[in-house]
């Protein structure tokens, strides 16, 4: 290797390494509430940590190419300010020389993200889908309860428990329904949870419903002396759909080659999309960090600000309205091809400035 690129590389990779290690810590802490519910649920340490591996490697792609744009962009900043580029162009060294090691490093980075993408998400998808229904399986039904919110939406909770939340006593719950307009009170004298069954002794519930035509009485009032259920049936009120992934998701590459259907080849498109993610952002970056500071205007950045939207918006968008492969062929890749060209374009330019 070269002692040009081992030089450009090695400021390269410490913006990239750094700007990494922050949008990770960034990116768990935007999800911090779905790791503590997962947790709430009863989650050991281990299946927590799997849980973030795994939510890792899903955002891992997006991560990686938003750190190469700010690393290349950054990288070529600094040399452009500090005069090293030009110190280059005056050792006979074209711009195309000096920044073939960032384009390089780009198209690493496109392969491990198409790697990702094609063969690590589809299986860590299945096993986040698993985590959930293992925690949700295992869950103790005294603990959610006294979780406002968990199992009764917009509701409150008071009761006495032990430590190991096998055992409760005086359990009061408060909730409201919007939807039916109802608003509900359940007193029960004790709780106890042993192998997957929950019992409880006393129990109370009060209900008032509106009546606006008082056809009938709008208050309800019911006691049992003895109530038991399964475990299950708290599981039951915790399942999210959406937790549930397609099937052209979670198929590996090769999978998806085999299939004929429109499903899979949109999500190929989809992969293929985010793999080449990097070198576009890795050209805009550059291409931008090249031009002088004074020359960097309003415009320029409201342009850089738009393509990068695009190039987002455009995956999101052909991903969840699942059109015609030929359409949605067309919402993935035409941003990636208008940023290359703006990218190309602005790089010419800037050569004068060297």
């Amino acid at each position: 290797m070269p002692i040009l690129w081992r030089y450009i590389l090695k400021i390269f990779l410490k913006h990239f390494f750094l700007s990494l290690i922050g949008s990770i810590a960034l990116g768990v802490a935007l999800k911090h509430q779905t790791f503590a519910r997962f947790i709430a649920l009863g989650a050991n340490a281990k299946m927590t940590s799997l849980l973030i591996a795994c939510y890792l490697c899903h955002i891992l792609p997006i991560m990686i190419s938003i750190v190469s744009f700010l690393s290349s962009f950054v990288t070529i900043r600094n040399m452009a300010t500090s005069l090293k580029i030009t110190m280059l162009r005056t050792s006979t060294l074209s711009i195309k020389t000096i920044l073939t090691p960032l384009y390089y490093s780009s198209v690493i980075l496109s392969i491990i993200i198409f790697f990702i993408t094609s063969e690590l998400t589809p299986y860590t998808k299945l096993i986040m889908s698993d985590l959930f229904y293992k925690s949700k399986k295992e869950l103790n039904p005294i603990l959610m309860l006294r979780k406002n919110d968990t199992i009764f939406k917009n509701s409150y909770t008071e009761m006495f428990s032990d430590k190991s939340n096998s055992f409760a006593k005086d359990v009061l719950i408060v909730y409201n329904n919007p939807s039916l307009n109802r608003l509900g009170v359940i007193a029960v004298e004790s709780l106890n949870y042993n192998d997957d069954h929950l019992s409880g002794e006393g129990l109370s519930l009060i209900t008032y419903t509106l009546n606006e035509d008082q056809a009938f009485d709008n208050l309800i009032i019911d006691s049992q002396k003895t109530v038991s259920t399964q475990n299950s049936y708290f599981s039951s009120l915790l399942e999210d759909c959406t937790l549930l992934p397609r099937q052209s998701d979670i198929n590996p590459l090769q999978g998806l080659l085999k299939s004929n259907d429109m499903q899979s080849i949109i999500e190929i498109f989809n992969r293929i999309s985010k793999g080449v993610l990097p070198i576009t952002f890795t050209m805009l970056g550059v291409s931008f960090g090249l031009f002088e500071r004074n020359k960097l205007n309003g415009k320029k950045q409201i342009l850089l600000i738009f393509l990068i939207v695009i190039q987002f918006a455009s995956i999101c968008l052909a991903h969840k309205l699942r059109i015609q492969w030929q359409i949605s062929a067309l919402i993935f890749f035409l941003p990636h091809l208008l940023s290359n060209y703006i990218s190309i374009k602005f790089a010419a330019k800037s050569k004068a400035n060297f």
